[in-house]
């Protein structure tokens, strides 16, 4: 059974790369953001320079977004464990701004912050903001990590995530 679920008015499609008839050298992509995805959730991670990723996470299930910032440094961490909201402000093409209502820290296989949106709606309105991403940085306890892109295209994270909930059932 399908679900019907409005990421954004028409989805955008995958540009596909034109074969050559030629014997010419294999072109390597720049490619800065992957895919993630389990049995229910859908996502995208966008490298944000050294080893740090900002991930945006969303539950086919029940459309939850959370984002979470990987491998920060372990001092940053543990300075902030104790701290019961730590709000993450994530900002797209330097215009577009949203913060998280509810964020923390996390110390074990990485360190990381983590924080999601209490109304849905907010959250799948900023994964809509994915569909045209020229920069993305995020900002939080006057720590800024970023920018990050979107390569090959502004909208390959986007598409990753919309094509991740198709395969799930969930009618885009």
């Amino acid at each position: 059974m399908m679900r019907r679920f409005a990421l954004l008015s028409g989805a955008l499609a995958l540009t596909a790369i034109p074969a050559s008839t030629s014997m010419a050298q294999p072109t390597q992509l720049d490619i800065t953001v992957n895919p993630i995805s389990d049995d229910r959730v859908c996502g995208a991670s966008y490298q944000l320079g050294g080893n740090k990723k900002l991930e945006f996470l969303i539950n086919a299930e029940n459309f939850n977004v959370s984002i979470m910032v990987q491998n920060l440094p372990a001092e940053i961490v543990e300075k902030g464990l104790d701290k019961e909201n730590v709000p993450i402000t994530v900002i797209v093409n330097n215009s577009y701004r949203t913060t998280a209502d509810t964020g923390v820290y996390r110390a074990g296989f990485t360190y990381r912050a983590m924080a999601y949106w209490e109304d849905n709606d907010q959250g799948i309105q900023m994964l809509g903001q994915l569909a045209d991403v020229k920069t993305l940085s995020v900002e939080f306890d006057g720590q800024k990590y970023g920018p990050a892109n979107s390569k090959p295209s502004a909208d390959f994270g986007y598409q990753l995530i919309v094509n991740c909930l198709r395969d799930k059932g969930v009618d885009i």
